[in-house]
């Protein structure tokens, strides 16, 4: 079998993070299948080393012009693949030579960043949005809340999506930090233990603010426990 993937998005944030981890886990699980990474080699070699069964097919035009799908849409046809990965949600209709599935992180395009735009803007891409996610296979979403949205929101069947969370990164479960590592940072920005860490981007949806009000309400109330105690 062989499937490819769109891994032109490779190093944004969120999406970025969650498309490099499923190619080095598939790395770790399948040595069978053949993996067709398709975009920027560079990127690639940042996923570190893979299985032979892995090939780079560079393609550099992102996938939000007209070049950029006609040229997907080449390759495709070219290697002949089975299945192809788009590993985010996408709004251009690729009309594949081949059976795809997409991943969908969650649909803030269509909720609060698409009130910047003009009604007809925010109707198209609607529409188009729409038409992509009844044209996959299937679709994952990464939390039950996602399912929801796409069901609510574009009128998919539940039975085409499936919930597949996202997974630990196998550096926090295993360390990749010296303890001399760990005193450099606590000196460096004045940490103390025990400490909440948030690791997001600073963005109105992450909602920092709130997060900031639960901490300090957190404190307080340890502060209180220890109070009692004594």
């Amino acid at each position: 079998m062989k499937i490819a993937l769109d891994i032109r998005r490779m190093t944004e944030f969120g999406i970025g993070t969650y498309t490099r981890n499923v190619v080095r886990a598939l790395g770790r699980l399948d040595r069978t299948t053949k993996y067709f990474l398709i975009g920027s080699p560079e990127k690639v070699k940042e996923i570190g080393s893979l299985p032979a069964n892995f090939h780079t097919v560079p393609l550099l035009e992102p996938d939000t012009t007209f070049k950029g799908y006609f040229e997907f849409r080449t390759i495709v046809k070219r290697l002949n693949v089975d299945l192809v990965h788009i590993p985010h949600l996408f709004w251009l209709p690729r009309s594949l030579p081949c059976p795809y599935v997409v991943t969908v992180h969650d649909v803030l395009e269509h909720m609060a960043r698409s009130k910047d735009h003009s009604s007809m803007r925010r109707s198209l891409h609607f529409q188009l949005t729409r038409r992509v996610l009844r044209g996959a296979a299937r679709i994952f979403a990464v939390s039950q809340f996602s399912k929801n949205e796409v069901e609510n929101l574009f009128g998919i069947a539940s039975k085409k999506i499936e919930v597949v969370y996202n997974a630990i990164d196998q550096r926090f479960l295993h360390g990749h930090a010296t303890d001399a590592d760990r005193q450099l940072i606590a000196e460096r920005y004045l940490v103390t233990y025990p400490f909440l860490l948030y690791a997001g981007r600073i963005s109105p949806h992450k909602n920092l603010v709130r997060i900031i009000e639960a901490f300090s309400a957190l404190r307080e109330s340890l502060k209180r426990k220890a109070v009692c105690r004594i």
